[in-house]
């Protein structure tokens, strides 16, 4: 976060009371409707948000956001909401926090936002506990198909950016199944993943990979393999920083820009020898041979000790939303099956909902990458932020 927005995020007030608890706010009658609401059932919210004027705003950093709102005002045509209306856009993260920081302090409301998806937790947390620009709201009907640890902040989905390599080669291809093998040097600039200078989620994996339990995983993965237990040197704090550090002296962060991109050119058959890490979902569309890679994750004996990183895109109401009951309806909306939709046709998206299904093309559940993953922890991911993300810009510049 800029230090600029940090400023502002100051003068803020405190957190307003959310359906699932915080810490007191300056305006009860606002808290008031979000408590009382989260025990609604959707032809009780529609009846209010009916009664609501203006036009409906939703952000996110997924371009899947515009579909949703279409197939939800399509969903609810009494709201009398249309395309001109009710509109969902794309921005990124630091944008979304920008533009909700100026709406918050608007005179003018009624062009705020009343919904954002935003997927980088960190940030979402320093936000949400030192403004009141958020309201996490949670209703009776999916709160208990919620994993308790995705309630607050609300999780909407899970993103996964997993291992892929390109298969072309056949026997002679670069399969692995252990992450310190990316480490050797017959992977020099072989591997290709978005710079975390440029791809803030990137980051957030990496400072999540120096945690004391990944530290213990990475350890036990260096001796099964290499056959011998690992021994800290001068060099390196620990034996996370150790692979991080070699990892991305053999990565290749330039090349591409997008994850789009990355899996193209991986797939592309002129690059038999190349990995990449990156969006699963990627494999959906169709200027990607699918065909020429391999996930890692779905082999036979996965990948030691990760098989590659998940994030959360997290639900929020704007504290200032000038269509509050429309905004809880959708949030409702947005955890069902049918709200799911624009990002359940492919695979790589999962639903916080745990019951709506995962796409029938992926080969794994979100239990299993739960597992399997290293998941962004925002707690400690803002404990050390400085520290580590000051140590890997000197390891990039290196």
């Amino acid at each position: 976060m800029k230090k600029t927005k940090f400023v502002l995020a100051l003068f803020s007030l405190p957190l307003l009371l959310t359906s699932c608890g915080g810490k007191g706010s300056d305006n009860p009658s606002q808290n008031d409707i979000f408590t009382e609401a989260a025990s609604w059932t959707n032809a009780q919210l529609l009846e209010k948000a009916k009664a609501e004027t203006g036009d409906f705003y939703a952000y996110g950093n997924t371009s899947r956001i515009a579909n949703a709102v279409e197939n939800f005002i399509a969903a609810y045509p009494e709201l009398g909401l249309d395309k001109n209306h009710a509109i969902g856009t794309k921005l990124k993260d630091v944008e979304i926090f920008t533009k909700v920081s100026s709406e918050y302090t608007a005179h003018d409301t009624s062009k705020n936002a009343s919904l954002v998806l935003i997927q980088d937790s960190a940030q979402l947390n320093s936000y949400r506990k030192s403004t009141s620009m958020f309201v996490n709201y949670v209703n009776d009907s999916f709160r208990n198909k919620v994993a308790e640890d995705d309630l607050v902040p609300l999780v909407q989905q899970y993103t996964n950016k997993l291992f892929i390599w390109n298969n072309t080669a056949g026997e002679s291809a670069p399969a692995f199944t252990n992450v310190w093998a990316l480490t050797e040097a017959k992977y020099k600039d072989k591997i290709y993943f978005k710079s975390p200078d440029s791809e803030q989620v990137n980051m957030n994996f990496l400072i999540t990979l120096t945690k004391d339990s990944w530290v213990k995983k990475m350890e036990e993965a260096y001796k099964a393999y290499y056959g011998k237990d690992y021994v800290k040197s001068a060099d390196y704090k620990n034996a996370s920083y150790e692979w991080i550090a070699k990892f991305l002296k053999n990565a290749d962060t330039a090349s591409y820009t997008s994850d789009t991109k990355m899996a193209q050119g991986v797939a592309d058959a002129s690059n038999s020898d190349k990995v990449g890490l990156f969006v699963l979902s990627k494999l959906r569309d169709s200027s990607v041979r699918s065909e020429n890679l391999t996930v890692g994750a779905w082999t036979e004996q996965s990948i030691t000790p990760f098989a590659g990183f998940m994030y959360a895109i997290f639900s929020q109401i704007c504290a200032k939303a000038p269509r509050p009951y429309t905004a809880m309806l959708f949030t409702n909306y947005l955890m069902s099956s049918e709200g799911f939709a624009p990002w359940g046709g492919a695979i790589g998206a999962y639903s916080g909902n745990q019951s709506v299904k995962e796409n029938e093309n992926d080969k794994k559940n979100l239990a299993f990458y739960k597992q399997n993953l290293v998941v962004e922890d925002a707690e400690y991911i803002n404990s050390v932020k400085v520290e580590v993300s000051d140590w890997l810009k000197k390891v990039m510049a290196a």
